[in-house]
């Protein structure tokens, strides 16, 4: 865009007016323009002010607003500059959180762990118990195991869809079966352990 000026004209006066209300304008814009996205416009403002210098005809008065904008530009990746930081930081701070979350329940987790092993380690499969509050069924029991947990799911669909909580209806040596729902996705999730298994709602 070429602006037309006058030196020593009304043109500086009136870029002048110009040049206050896009500033307005800009520092409306700047509070609704996330920081870390690019303004394909430019800053309209200096634009104005550079014609308004020009218009003068005073070559101190130019100097100054180019070294105005060298400033804007310097403070705005200043600004971005603190803003990835802070973004930095709060991860960090978050991370940590969990790091420390993740060590209290270490000891829990090793548990767990040692008694899906010690189940998984046995031989004959006929001993490997389902433990479910109307039966113990066996792991060799294919059968028998998929209806015992797909009436679990029937019966326990109502109930985990309306809580949103997490329900226990078995266990493996100890370790709960859990079965859960997440609205976000629509599914069902199956927990032994750390294990996660995820079923449609269908």
């Amino acid at each position: 865009m070429v602006n037309m000026v006058a030196r020593r004209s009304y043109d500086a006066m009136m870029y002048q007016y110009v040049a206050r209300k896009s500033n307005f304008v800009a520092m409306i814009r700047k509070a609704d323009v996330p920081p870390t996205m690019e303004d394909l416009g430019g800053d309209l403002t200096v634009s104005w002010a550079q014609s308004k210098a020009a218009a003068t005809g005073d070559p101190v008065f130019v100097a100054q607003v180019e070294a105005d904008q060298k400033v804007a530009e310097l403070e705005a990746r200043r600004d971005a500059v603190l803003n990835a930081n802070a973004a930095r930081n709060a991860a960090i701070r978050a991370l940590s959180r969990s790091i420390t979350a993740d060590e209290k329940r270490l000891p829990e987790v090793r548990e767990v762990a040692g008694k899906l092993a010690a189940w998984s380690g046995i031989e004959d499969r006929a001993q490997r118990k389902w433990a479910f509050p109307h039966a113990a069924i066996p792991d060799s029991e294919t059968a028998d195991l998929a209806d015992a947990l797909r009436g679990a799911l029937i019966r326990l669909e109502e109930e985990v869809t309306r809580s949103n909580d997490e329900v226990v209806f078995g266990a493996i040596n100890g370790v709960p079966l859990t079965l859960g729902y997440t609205q976000v996705i629509g599914q069902f999730y199956l927990c032994v352990g750390e294990e996660i298994a995820w079923y449609d709602r269908d």
